[in-house]
């Protein structure tokens, strides 16, 4: 019984050790790393670390390093997730975009929208997976956002616009390609005279399907199309070697917020997974971020600049 007990400890020594060196060196650079880099995040692995300690207890020289490498990781998942920015200055030209990934919930968490809305002033709305509503419930809904132009879109989306909506392309699932595994639609908008173009994604979601393609078809497409913002549920943390391409052209906003930086799940968020893009030709100026028991995934609300 005694060898086995030691046996256990070795093994999740060195898968430890392992994970670690997937974490910070590897990443998702191949597919079977990817699996473990999506599914085991830095806080996952701190806690796997915590057993072992315990495992150790008895042995006071083991559990010490156990216990400091705890703290190192712990500070690491601070330096790198927490965030304490203070916002630029507000001025005449800023918008607001809220973006939401509303978890399939029966009503798309409307109320809570409407509450939201009395303490924003909000220019866009982004919804994912988001259901068609009844007719009683859309004519509610024209008394939530009665000066918004709205639409539901292909892939369980919906936006809303105050402005116009002047362009709609989607790419995603079809009869031609029935098992994408990512979605976009690309949404031209006019809001106070000035043309935006969001690009709203939707990432599958499971731990061993690879983001390699996907990752590059989004960032391709929309540079291709020259869209401003790029903007959903990426199913992929920020440290993924698959965002470096996005960076040259645009900027994240989850250095602009305050608190951590993790968007999912809500009951103890431990993922970034969703995230904002901006264009360098923008300025950032703030992210807000709350949390609601109606869905597992953050409301991000972010701030930006023409000039």
């Amino acid at each position: 019984m005694k060898y086995l007990f030691r046996l256990g400890q070795r093994i999740l020594v060195i898968g430890l050790a392992l994970l670690l060196i997937n974490h910070f060196i590897i990443k998702d650079t191949f597919y079977i790393s990817g699996v473990f880099f999506y599914a085991l995040p830095l806080p996952l692995i701190i806690f796997g670390f915590l057993i072992l300690g315990f495992t150790y207890i008895k042995k006071r020289k083991y559990a010490v390093i156990i216990f400091f490498t705890i703290i190192v990781l712990s500070l690491i998942v601070y330096k790198n997730n927490y965030k304490n920015y203070e916002s630029a200055e507000i001025v005449e030209s800023t918008k607001e975009i809220l973006y939401w990934n509303v978890a399939k919930q029966k009503d798309n968490n409307w109320h809570v929208l409407e509450e939201v809305l009395k303490t924003h002033n909000i220019d866009v709305i982004i919804l994912l997976e988001t259901k068609e509503l009844s007719q009683k419930q859309s004519a509610n809904l024209k008394t939530i956002l009665p000066n918004y132009q709205a639409l539901y879109l292909l892939g369980n989306m919906f936006i809303a616009v105050k402005g116009q909506i002047e362009q709609l392309e989607y790419i995603g699932e079809n009869t031609m390609n029935p098992k994408s595994d990512f979605r976009i639609n690309l949404v031209e908008c006019r809001i106070d005279s000035t043309k935006y173009r969001l690009a709203a994604i939707d990432i599958y979601g499971n731990p061993i399907v690879s983001r390699k393609s996907a990752m590059r078809n989004i960032i391709d497409y929309s540079i291709e199309n020259k869209a401003d913002f790029i903007i959903g549920d990426f199913n992929t943390p920020y440290e993924s070697v698959y965002f470096d391409n996005y960076k040259d052209d645009y900027n994240s906003f989850r250095d602009y917020q305050q608190g951590f930086t993790f968007t999912w799940p809500s009951i103890l968020p431990l993922l970034e997974i969703d995230q904002v893009w901006l264009q360098k030709k923008y300025r950032p100026i703030q992210m807000k971020k709350y949390f609601y028991d109606n869905s597992d995934h953050a409301i991000l609300i972010v701030s930006f600049s023409n000039e």
